[in-house]
């Protein structure tokens, strides 16, 4: 999630040891109209050096990074068509203030036999950002494509209306025409999410000896591009039979106004935030926020959850001023496996160490402390 509110875990150790990667989410399905009846052909080459170029309007239900554009497209012919496709992103309309751009060569364009494509095919973007609510718009040209065949065709579902958000056009020339029915898309959105990292990788797990202690950083990573945080409110929940709380310690950005605490407001249960002083001193780029510090009490797994309390607690604010967004990231959970100590060669190992347990590598008695950061991802990409 994130991924706006991300919660990573990174072990701190005195040697190197082999990670338990996890695949990343590169976005989260948001619109989509997936119906298919017939298509629409995307040119701008002769006959008498015409094009036609299309557009699909869609209202954003998340808010975050748009990372993938699918649009059913493809190419019927004897040959591969000349020419690339690009997809571009526009605020509010087909007119309206250009966000960004992907395209393809004619390698990335799939062949199709019938009445139309049925293959989607993926734009991707960096540095476009959402906002749930506000409308926007897909706008497909080509440059170099041919009217006859080979050419470029979109599907498109021309009954009725299927998709209540929007709506397709086309422009000939003439500008840009509602044609009161939509093309086949699909958008995704890196909104808010939840990542557990060790040493910049991905785990689930963490084992760790009963008796050490070990640290729980709290970061906040993918802010969109164009907005800056300005306010959080996370909570970390534990088992207190399991591992007992230690300490809390905010990492001041030490810019601007910015202040925050946290401590524990109910057995199993740390809650912490932090704000800005002003627009002057939001914050646009990854770090961590909070280090707490924990002591394993006994042998077993127990999870450790880190979560936003109440609904909308992330607040980001455009750059340069404007309406707030208000975001919840999923929970994250990391699963700490604390063990006994195991004698070795009849010799117990001291209580105050630990042991990292992984396929390809086992240490014992050289590290007495783990750093595990939890890192709240934003608006998995």
């Amino acid at each position: 999630m994130s991924r706006f509110l991300i919660v990573s875990i990174l072990a701190l150790l005195m040697v190197s040891n082999v990670l338990q990667p996890v695949a990343a989410a590169t976005g989260t399905l948001d619109q989509q109209q997936t119906s298919i009846l017939g298509g629409l052909l995307l040119y701008s080459s002769p006959p008498a050096a015409s094009y036609q170029f299309l557009s699909q309007t869609f209202t954003a239900g998340l808010t975050g990074a748009l990372t993938e554009v699918e649009l059913a497209i493809g190419y019927e012919g004897d040959s591969t068509p000349t020419g690339s496709v690009t997809v571009e992103i526009h605020s509010g309309s087909p007119t309206g203030t250009l966000l960004g751009s992907s395209s393809l060569g004619p390698s990335g364009i799939p062949e199709f036999v019938g009445s139309a494509p049925d293959v989607f095919v993926a734009f991707t973007f960096s540095g476009v950002s959402v906002v749930a609510g506000n409308v926007y718009a897909i706008v497909i040209t080509a440059s170099n494509a041919q009217y006859d065949p080979p050419h470029y065709v979109v599907a498109d579902y021309y009954l009725s209306d299927s998709y209540a958000a929007g709506t397709a056009y086309y422009n000939d020339g003439s500008g840009w025409i509602d044609l009161t029915y939509d093309i086949a898309f699909k958008t995704y959105v890196a909104e808010p999410y939840c990542d557990i990292e060790q040493n910049g990788s991905p785990i689930q797990n963490l084992n760790v000896q009963v008796s050490s202690t070990f640290t729980v950083d709290v970061w906040i990573r993918d802010i969109p591009a164009g907005w800056g945080l300005t306010q959080f409110n996370i909570q970390v929940n534990f088992d207190p039979n399991d591992v007992e709380f230690i300490d809390s310690e905010f990492l001041d950005p030490n810019v601007g106004g910015w202040i925050g605490g946290g401590n524990v407001i109910e057995p199993g249960r740390w809650n912490g935030d932090a704000q800005s002083g002003g627009l002057s001193d939001v914050w646009t780029e990854d770090r961590a926020w909070f280090v707490l510090t924990f002591h394993c009490l006994r042998a077993g797994p127990t999870p450790i959850t880190v979560t936003s309390p109440p609904v909308g607690t992330i607040i980001l604010v455009p750059v340069g001023g404007g309406s707030p967004v208000f975001l919840e990231p999923e929970p994250v959970t990391v699963i700490v496996n604390q063990f006994e100590p195991a004698p070795v060669a009849g010799v117990v190992v001291q209580k105050n160490s630990l042991e990292i347990v992984t396929p390809y590598l086992a240490l014992a008695g050289l590290i007495v402390a783990i750093s595990t950061v939890f890192v709240i991802k934003k608006l998995k990409n």
